[in-house]
């Protein structure tokens, strides 16, 4: 499946690559016989969907939410988070259709970052800001939100005191 693939030395830049990042992938899945790609963009992001085994492009997700970073697939849905909003997209793969739930309203005190789900639970990072710029986000304290994926609700939360943010949860 993936022998044939070789190392990339270098990939040519679009002229405006050093002066603004518009376009990057924040998250892949795998998930069956496909490769889930959170692309974020300039505006409202997408998901794109390719074969494990030809990498060729099966379907795009759009409008999945701003600064989403990563994915799970539970039953019919794929679900990611905003770290700029706030907000959990939940996408049904049945309707085709994206909903956006509130996780905190403070985007300016607080950010999402790393979710992966456990018996049917969410466990979802959050992380506060004690710097205003978004490129200097330096965090001491952080929430740990488990969301029931039944009942679609908060269930728990546990506060650590680190003096690091988490960025991710494997």
């Amino acid at each position: 499946m993936l022998e044939n693939l070789e190392l990339v030395d270098d990939i040519d830049s679009p002229k405006d690559a050093y002066e603004e990042d518009k376009l990057h992938f924040n998250s892949i899945l795998k998930h069956q016989d496909s490769l889930f790609l959170l692309l974020n963009k300039k505006g409202n992001g997408e998901i794109l969907e390719i074969g494990l085994t030809d990498f060729q492009f099966k379907n795009k997700i759009k409008d999945v939410g701003i600064c989403n970073h990563n994915l799970v697939i539970y039953k019919d849905h794929l679900y990611s988070v905003s770290s700029l909003t706030g907000k959990m997209m939940r996408h049904s793969f049945e309707s085709k259709e994206n909903q956006f739930f509130d996780l905190h309203t403070r985007a300016d005190k607080f950010f999402l970052r790393g979710m992966v789900e456990i018996d049917g639970r969410l466990i979802i990072a959050l992380s506060k800001k004690f710097v205003k710029s978004k490129h200097e986000q330096s965090t001491r304290h952080c929430l740990i939100l488990v969301y029931d994926l039944e009942t679609q609700s908060i269930c728990d939360e546990h506060f650590l005191n680190l003096n690091k943010a988490i960025l991710d949860i494997a």
